[in-house]
């Protein structure tokens, strides 16, 4: 398998970070027991170490062509001054350089965005929401958010039901719909924060839905790695089904 298939631009911001020594104690301790267990992870640092070394050679070269144009022409001050390859200095510069210029000249070719964005769009589907049967006086205000949920008016039923998780930390219908809310207003890092929130309590009711609606955020965030990681404990068919388009890309 090509290293690149299943990076993600945020996996690419951590290799960077731990091959330039831009992270900390814990950051690369943690990071350093997953390269043990991981040969996916090994490919990755080390094709993104070779393609950033490429990239500074390149860069280099073209540089030292320029120095030596400038100084048979008789510049007395080169405007371009190649600095040495100092560990510590360069080193990490270039690998913050190589990042950038990945980004930028779109050699994540190989994530295929239009692909992701139309796996998304196809399968995506907001939570329907819970029927708005308001007889319960305790709770009005949750129905009563429930209702602009349902008719997509997404940022008032999230204005509404927040305040009521200040009081009710642990409302697992609160913590589940507001994410469902965020993601459906196409906010998808608040919806993870939610989410994810959700997965750490005891109390869940909505597991298959918060597992699937995770997946579904981290897949809208780009990031296919930890998309298939929730869908896959999604036992819904939907997610069986993205998971394939996913496998199969």
């Amino acid at each position: 398998m090509n290293p690149q298939q299943n990076i993600s631009e945020e996996q690419l911001a951590r290799i960077e970070r731990f091959l330039s020594d831009a992270m900390n104690p814990d950051e690369r301790s943690e990071f350093e027991q997953e390269l043990q267990q991981s040969d996916e992870l090994q490919d990755q640092v080390e094709w993104v170490q070779q393609l950033s070394l490429g990239i500074e050679s390149a860069v280099l070269k073209e540089q030292m062509d320029q120095y030596h144009d400038e100084m048979a022409t008789g510049s007395e001050e080169p405007s371009h001054v190649v600095t040495p390859n100092v560990p510590g200095n360069s080193y990490r510069r270039w690998y913050s350089i190589a990042a950038a210029i990945i980004v930028a000249l779109g050699i994540f070719w190989y994530l295929q965005p239009n692909d992701l964005e139309r796996t998304f769009d196809t399968y995506y589907e907001p939570d329907p929401g819970l029927p708005t049967t308001m007889s319960t006086n305790n709770n009005f205000e949750f129905y009563d958010a429930m209702v602009d949920y349902k008719k997509e008016n997404y940022k008032l039923a999230i204005s509404k039901w927040e305040p009521l998780l200040e009081n009710d930390t642990e409302n697992d219908s609160l913590q589940y719909f507001i994410g469902a809310a965020y993601l459906a207003n196409g906010d998808e890092k608040e919806a993870i924060n939610y989410l994810e929130t959700l997965l750490e309590q005891e109390q869940n009711s909505f597991k298959t839905e918060t597992h699937f609606h995770l997946g579904m955020a981290y897949l809208k965030a780009g990031n296919v790695e930890l998309a298939k990681k929730y869908l896959t404990f999604s036992n819904t068919e939907k997610a069986q089904l993205v998971l394939s388009e996913l496998t199969n890309d």
